[in-house]
Formats: C-alpha cells, sequence, structure tokens
C-alpha cells in the first residue's frame, strides 16, 4: 500500500501544474480521498457494487450458440403430473436411467439427491448404477449434508451439488472441489462431468509445476479464487472456487443448452441423436421443488421467476470448463491487489485533474456554471469507468469498478469544495502579504466585538515607507511588505488576527485579551519587526525597516468597531508624533476620550 501510495504522489507531482499555485494542498486532498476510499474497499464495504457491476456485465455479454456437447433432462412441472408422484420410485428412475443410456451419451450427471429408498425398485436401480460407469451422483457435503447413494458412492461415482452464496444470496461461483480430509478430495458435478468429457478428448488436468494452485486443463490455466479476487473482499474461499462466466444473454441462459423433458425420454419421443455422445444433465426445474437460485440475471426487480435451477447452473459451469479447456477461452481472471489499487488510484488522479481543469477553464465558465461542468465531466468518466471495466470483462478480467465509482465521485465533489475554498480565500486574503485582506477584517472586527467582552486592537504602520519604495523599488518594497506580515503572524498568538490594512498598514484583532497584555503583545510585533533587519537608509528613525504601532481595548461592546477604529487609530498618531519604532495605548473612557496614553 505504502509503495502505491508513494507512485501516486508522484503522478501527483507531475501533474501539479492542474492545481497551479496550490498544488501541495491538492496533492494532498487527492491522496487523502484516494487512501480512504481504498481503506474502504478493502474492508468491503463496497463489495456489494461491484457485485451489481458484475451482475451488470454478466447480463450485457451477448447469448452464445447453443452448446452441441451439453443436454439437459427437465423435471418439470408437467412430468411430475405425468410420473403421479414426486419424488420418482426406484423403478420409475431405473426406467429413466435406462432409457438415458440408451442414447448413449458420454457421460451423464444425475442432480437428484437419492440417498434414501423410494420404493418400489431399489434392486433394479442399483443394477441400473452398476451397469452405467459413465453415471455420476451428487452429494451435498457443505451446511447441511445429503449423503449420496450407497451403491454409487461405493463404485466411486458420486460428486458435489454444493453451490457457494454471495453475500446477497446470488451464485456468482462455483466449488470447483474440496478436500475434506489430507488424502480426500471430492470434486463438484460440473467438474466431474467436464473431466470424464475431456478425457475421451485425451486431456487430463496437470499441476503447476511451481507449487500453486493454478491447474492446467487443455488450453487454459485455472486459478483458484482467493479471498480479494476481483470485487470480493474477506469472502469465505475454502476448497478451490472459480468464478461462473455466465452467457446466457438477458434472458438468463436456459437457451444456451438443448433442453428436453424426462418424459419425451420414458414416452420414446426423444431423437436419438439428441443425446448421443452429450454430456446429459438431469435435474429439477419445476418451481414447487424449490431447487433455483438467484443469479446476476436477478435484478433489483425481478421475482422468483427469474432465478435459475441448479440444474442449468451445473451446465454453465460445465460449459466453462470444457469452451476454456478445448478453445483457451471463457475463463475469468482477477489482479492482485497491488494492481487494483493502482486501478482505483489512477481513476481518482484522473478525477481529481479533470475536476481541476474543467474548474479553472475560465471559457467554459463562462458558458456553464463550474458545478455543473464537474458534474458532467463526472457522468463522463463513470462511464469511462464502466465501459472499460466491461472491456476488461469481455477480455476475461474481473476488475473493480464500484471502488473507482466511489474515488471519482468523492474526488470530483472534493475538488468542487475545495475549489470553493480557494475562491473564498482569494476573496478574503490579501494576495501579496497572505494575511486577512480588510473586508475579512472589518467583518471579524465586528463579529467580536459583539461577541467578546474584552477586545483588543493593534493599527501597526511601517515607518517611512514611501521613502522604502522610492530607494530600494516597488518589488522590493512588496517583499518588505511580506517579510513584515510574517513577521507580525509570528509575534502574535495563534488565535490573533492579522490583517492588511491598507497599502503600509497592518492590523491585529487580539480576542478575550486585556489592554496590559494588548500593549505587551504590541511591543513584541514591534521588536520583531526590527529585528528583521531590513535595511532602509531612509528611514529617519534608524539604519533598519521598524513599525510604530496604536493599541486600543474594547470593553463589553462600549464601541463599534468604527469608534474602535478611530480610537487606535488615534494611538498610531501619537506613536508617530513620539518619534516612531514606538507603541502607544489608548482606551476609551466611555465618551471617546483617550484617558491613558503610554509610550515605549
Amino acid at each position: 500500500m505504502q509503495a502505491i501510495l508513494h507512485s501516486i504522489k508522484a503522478s501527483l507531482r507531475r501533474c501539479q501544474g492542474k492545481f497551479a499555485h496550490h498544488s501541495s494542498s491538492g496533492i494532498a486532498v487527492t491522496l487523502g480521498i484516494t487512501g480512504t476510499v481504498m481503506a474502504i474497499n478493502s474492508l468491503g464495504w463496497l463489495q456489494l457494487l461491484e457485485f451489481q457491476a458484475f451482475d451488470f456485465f454478466t447480463r450485457q455479454q451477448p447469448s452464445v450458440e447453443q452448446d452441441s456437447r451439453i443436454a439437459v433432462l427437465e423435471v418439470a412441472e408437467q412430468d411430475i403430473s405425468a410420473l403421479g408422484r414426486w419424488p420418482i420410485s426406484d423403478e420409475q428412475l431405473a426406467e429413466l436411467l435406462e432409457k438415458v443410456n440408451d442414447y448413449e451419451p458420454r457421460v451423464v450427471g444425475l442432480d437428484l439427491y437419492r440417498d434414501v429408498e423410494v420404493p418400489p425398485g431399489l434392486p433394479r436401480l442399483n443394477e441400473v448404477y452398476q451397469s452405467m460407469p459413465n453415471l455420476v451422483g451428487v452429494e451435498k457435503a457443505v451446511g447441511q449434508p445429503v449423503p449420496p447413494s450407497p451403491t454409487l458412492q461405493s463404485l466411486g461415482q458420486v460428486a458435489l451439488a454444493d453451490l457457494v452464496l454471495d453475500p446477497d444470496n446470488r451464485v456468482r461461483r462455483s466449488l470447483i472441489s474440496i478436500q475434506p480430509g489430507p488424502d480426500e478430495l471430492k470434486l463438484g458435478i460440473s467438474t466431474t462431468l467436464a473431466l470424464h468429457y475431456l478425457a475421451a478428448e485425451g486431456i487430463s488436468p496437470e499441476t503447476a509445476e511451481d507449487g500453486s494452485e493454478t491447474i492446467r486443463l487443455g488450453k487454459s490455466r485455472f486459478e483458484a479464487l482467493g479471498d480479494r479476487s476481483g470485487g470480493y473482499q474477506g469472502i469465505d474461499s475454502g476448497g478451490y472456487q472459480m468464478m461462473i462466466n455466465y452467457r446466457g444473454g438477458k434472458d438468463g441462459g436456459r437457451e444456451v443448452f438443448p433442453t428436453y423433458s424426462v418424459m419425451e425420454v420414458l414416452n420414446g419421443t426423444l431423437p436419438k441423436e439428441a443425446l448421443a455422445d452429450r454430456i446429459v444433465l438431469v435435474g429439477v426445474t419445476a418451481p414447487s421443488l424449490n431447487d433455483a437460485f438467484m443469479t446476476p440475471y436477478n435484478t433489483s426487480f425481478s421475482n422468483r421467476r427469474r432465478n435459475m435451477p441448479g440444474v442449468f447452473i451445473h451446465a454453465h459451469l460445465t460449459r466453462q470448463m470444457l469452451t476454456a479447456s478445448l478453445e483457451g477461452k471463457g475463463l475469468l481472471g482477477y489482479w492482485s491487489e497491488p494492481w487494483e489499487y493502482a486501478w482505483i488510484g489512477l481513476w481518482a488522479i484522473a478525477a481529481a485533474g479533470v475536476s481541476w481543469r474543467l474548474l479553472q477553464s475560465s471559457s467554459l465558465r463562462k458558458l456553464v456554471p463550474p458545478g455543473w461542468l464537474v458534474f458532467g465531466g463526472t457522468i463522463t468518466m463513470g462511464g469511462a469507468i464502466v465501459l472499460s471495466g466491461y472491456g476488461l470483462f469481455t477480455l476475461g478480467w474481473w476488475v473493480p469498478v464500484g471502488a473507482p465509482l466511489v474515488a471519482t465521485v468523492t474526488m470530483s465533489v472534493a475538488m468542487v469544495a475545495y475549489h470553493n475554498q480557494i475562491l473564498e480565500r482569494l476573496a478574503l486574503v490579501d494576495e501579496l502579504t497572505q494575511v486577512a485582506n480588510r473586508r475579512q477584517f472589518d467583518r471579524v472586527l465586528r463579529q467580536k466585538i459583539q461577541q467578546q467582552k474584552h477586545v483588543s486592537l493593534i493599527l501597526c504602520d511601517i515607518d517611512y515607507f514611501k521613502p522604502y519604495n522610492d530607494t530600494y523599488g516597488h518589488q522590493a518594497g512588496d517583499a518588505c511588505l511580506t517579510q513584515v506580515a510574517r513577521a507580525i503572524r509570528q509575534a502574535v498568538r495563534r488565535a490573533d488576527i492579522v490583517a492588511r490594512y491598507g497599502g503600509e498598514e497592518f492590523a491585529v484583532i487580539l480576542p478575550n485579551t486585556h489592554p496590559e497584555l494588548a500593549e505587551e503583545i504590541g511591543e513584541r510585533v514591534r521588536a520583531k519587526v526590527e529585528s528583521l533587519g531590513l535595511e532602509h537608509s531612509g528611514s529617519q528613525v534608524g539604519p533598519h525597516v521598524t513599525l510604530s504601532c496604536g493599541v486600543t481595548t474594547i470593553n463589553e461592546g462600549h464601541l463599534a468597531s468604527d469608534a474602535a477604529l478611530r480610537l487606535a487609530d488615534k494611538a498610531l498618531y501619537l506613536a508617530k508624533n513620539q518619534g516612531r519604532n514606538c507603541v502607544v495605548l489608548r482606551l476609551d473612557g466611555g465618551s471617546g476620550d483617550a484617558v491613558n496614553a503610554i509610550s515605549i
């Protein structure tokens, strides 16, 4: 993370021209927001947003042609009515499997739990099991287990039918295998069916030579899903999991596979070529049996009728594994975490740069308000993020989209706020000396007098400043003003407000300050400026730049701000008459008359 932040900071410095004179603050804002979004993302708070992006991309993919390698035999509501019961008896299941086998399929996946006897016909069913080495039954091993058929288990013809649900109860990933014990490995039904099919093509899995969990199968390398792969953050990635790259178009995926009714098989009306040399998956699709799951094809507004039966989910994963192994495509890959952080950071930097450029564009601001400019830029960048994410998705990469979107929107809002803050600062701060200007001074003085019991005021004037300008030039005069302003800020307290009152005059507002302390602070200001040692050959006071100060104190709002200024100005006038380079305190006696004058 530190290396990435340093890289982002370096990139920002290269782009600092976009931030004019405020590049350091702009970099700090950008780094802060980028780091915050990264932290939020790592906590998993944006995971549901990434799920939405994944689902949207899945639905936008064009549907593929019907896959002739896989056929689905479904048990629909009308089949249950024709069979007269559910679950069907062992006799009926034996007859169905026998007739399916007569079609000479390459492998048959029986996606029906069959752990208990359903009389009559168990002996015949066991005989059929033993006569079909290409048959694969199922069990459920994760969560509430459902054991397999004892006969199929003894034959080693059992696979997992478990489906993995994401936190929003959608099926986006699959369980390829689990390892219950040190020497025990159980494969998912899709994996088992695909391996049976590929074995006839002379393809078998090979483990990676580097000792990783990567497996080569035909033309593709299969990489196990990690707990932070893609848009996931801290999921349970136990076993060997893989993302399902559904390719069913917007209608949900049934059209990808030739689908037939079990009654067509039992009645003998299904053509011979319908199942020959194919992977045949037998499963239930009847809504009453509740074997359907939410997938990326379920939108926020869809109902249960959009749920996908488990048999079709297994078919999609089987197809994905075949396509990857035989054609070298169809798998979804993931970037490493550093690359994902860099991806998020780059979009955040781009958002900062674009927003700032739009806010600084004087020609565009004449046509459109700055806020609307940034809004349009943010919408455009959001579209670019989504299009980039979708483009990478179609190429087989699932990258974060939600986090860059959040970073872009947040950064744009922050840039608008930062820009407004700069404009406000420019309106209230003297551009040369970087202290408060006269407008800000007048506003703060009125507030302090109304709100506080004791407010002191210092008016300062640089002695013989016109001769200084005439002698050294206006550029030197500006430099002198800047240094004097800095010295005054250093001499006063943090709560005091320093302002450029006009020309070579400065003012200091001292909140909650009694006369004695105000006089002391005035002396500190005078001494600090004199200690600068700025050469001033035109001064009649001494060889260096000096300051005259007039001090007054307003008690409990007795004076308005303009009266207080007049009193401080009188004190400054006295300081000049007493030889300059001194501090004079002048107080109000209730009628505006000076009752005390102290020269230092």
